[in-house]
């Protein structure tokens, strides 16, 4: 049951990292685009 719970944490641990880094990505890809636009 604990060996659960930790798999589970870990699981959301990565499904959380891979939101983050995807939001991250695009938040940089919008950034540069904004960028690139200005000029």
């Amino acid at each position: 049951m604990i060996l659960l719970e930790v798999l589970e944490t870990k699981e959301f641990y990565v499904i959380a990292s891979h939101t983050m880094a995807v939001f991250v990505v695009c938040a940089i890809a919008i950034v540069s685009w904004k960028y690139i636009e200005g000029r």
